[in-house]
């Protein structure tokens, strides 16, 4: 074996025998001692060179665990912040259900109301079908009444006083001429026209009355002459002269009249105290019970 640095050698019998080279035989400890030291050189290299790559692939690891450090730190934030968020918005949630849970009982207690108000409702509207009935059964005999009262009116009408005819005529036209059309006008409008004709009739034959008409004489010649009516059972008549006069009395097609001379003085006397011409005193008339 050779050694290019320190000189040749080989194996022996001893070991390994080192073949100094000729200049150096003299000095065989210079040489041993600057093979020595090339040999501690190598291995000062070796042992330099070995650090090198072991601080290499150090800072190699290094880097790779700064790496890992951030992503440790930005996990860690991350969670922090979810976890901030998680408590706010678990906080909300807590607020809305307590909310929600309010409301749900407010409506079941509004429930729990409507189910009242509706028995209540129920009761209501049964006392109400029940008032319905009754009143329906009350409108059936006012509507038959009001029509007899109608067909009364009806025959009567022909019968009155002229000047009162003349003053009800608006609502006896009113009064329906068929059962058939008197069903379309509601029953209380014709309840209030009946009351309205009769009221007028009670008021004509509570009172006396003086107008003044028209007359046809027997001979054809229409006069004009003062009537008095005593209600509806009794008239007098009289011109401004006082000598054509009568008396006046209802028949079944309507007022008949009866020329009476005799009565014309006291006829026109009855009219000036109405008319308060003349003193209030008693004047006889003549009068025909029915």
């Amino acid at each position: 074996m050779e050694s290019g640095a320190c000189g040749a050698g080989r194996f022996g019998r001893g070991g390994f025998v080192t073949e100094l080279s000729p200049i150096g035989r003299d000095t065989a400890i210079g040489r041993r001692a600057l093979c020595h030291a090339m040999r501690i050189m190598v291995i000062l290299m070796g042992v330099l060179a070995f650090p090198a790559g072991a601080f290499a692939a150090a800072e190699g690891t290094l880097a790779g665990a700064r790496q890992w450090v951030t992503e440790w730190v930005r996990t860690q934030e991350l969670l922090s912040r979810t976890r901030t968020e998680w408590e706010r918005d678990s906080e909300l949630l807590r607020q809305t259900a307590g909310l929600y849970e309010r409301e749900l009982r407010s409506i079941e207690e509004r429930l729990g109301g409507f189910t009242t108000n509706t028995t209540q409702i129920d009761r209501d509207l049964a006392e109400a079908r029940a008032e319905l009935e009754l009143g329906e059964k009350a409108l059936g005999v006012a509507r038959d009444r009001v029509g007899r009262y109608e067909a009364r009116l009806r025959e009567w009408a022909p019968r009155l006083p002229a000047p009162l005819r003349s003053q009800i005529d608006p609502l006896v036209r009113r009064i329906p001429a068929e059962a058939a059309a008197s069903g379309r006008a509601g029953v209380m409008e014709r309840l209030q026209n009946v009351v309205g004709i009769l009221h007028e009739i009670d008021k004509f034959n509570a009172a006396v009355t003086v107008v003044s008409e028209v007359q046809r004489r027997p001979e054809g010649a229409e006069v004009q002459v003062e009537t008095v009516y005593l209600g509806l059972g009794q008239a007098w008549f009289t011109d401004r002269s006082g000598r054509y006069s009568g008396v006046g009395r209802p028949g079944p097609d309507g007022w008949v009249w009866e020329v009476r001379p005799e009565v014309g003085p006291a006829v026109r006397r009855a009219i000036a105290m109405y008319r308060d011409e003349a003193p209030p005193t008693f004047v006889g008339l003549p009068v025909q019970l029915p």
